[in-house]
This record gives C-alpha cells, structure tokens and sequence, in this order.
C-alpha cells in the first residue's frame, strides 16, 4: 500500500467514525452527512496541501 492508499483509508475511516452513515437515514439525511464528509475531506486535503514541502508536491504532480 503506498503512502497515498494509507492516508486515504485513514481519511476514509476518520470520516466513518465522524459522519457516519446509518442504514436508517433518509435521502435527505445521506445528503446532509454526504456533504459533511465532503467538507470535511476538502479541508483536510487543502491543509495537507499547503502544509507539504514544496519538493513532494513536484513530484506528485509529476508522476500523476
């Protein structure tokens, strides 16, 4: 698993543990937690983002 899989299976478990879904929700409620997580996920990727050596982002970016 590379270092991306991980961080996006912790992301993924984070926001399970966060937002999670029930089987009992509505649509409209799915919705609701839907967005939350996206949010979520958004800023956490941002922060992750600015916070990265300037170096890893050029690789990233290179090899994608």
């Amino acid at each position: 698993m590379t270092g991306f899989e991980e961080r996006s299976k912790l992301m993924e478990q984070m926001l399970d543990k966060l937002y999670p879904f029930s089987p009992k929700m509505s649509k409209e409620e799915r919705a609701a937690v839907e967005r939350k997580r996206y949010l979520f996920a958004s800023y956490g990727a941002w922060i992750t983002w600015m916070s990265s050596p300037i170096e890893e982002l050029r690789q990233l970016v290179a090899n994608r």
